[in-house]
C-alpha cells in the first residue's frame, strides 16, 4: 500500500504534478469543446 491521499497532497512534488496534469486535461477539453461549438455540434 502507498501513502494516503492527504499525505500525498502534502507532498509539494505530488501537488505540482497533479496541478500540471489537471491543467493539461482542462486545456485539452476546453479546446475540444470550443471546436465543437464553433463547428455547430451543440445544436
Amino acid at each position: 500500500m502507498g501513502s494516503s491521499v492527504p499525505q500525498m497532497l502534502g507532498n509539494k512534488e505530488v501537488e505540482e504534478k497533479l496541478a500540471h496534469e489537471s491543467m493539461e486535461k482542462f486545456e485539452e477539453r476546453l479546446d475540444h469543446e470550443v471546436l465543437r461549438i464553433l463547428n455547430g455540434w451543440g445544436r
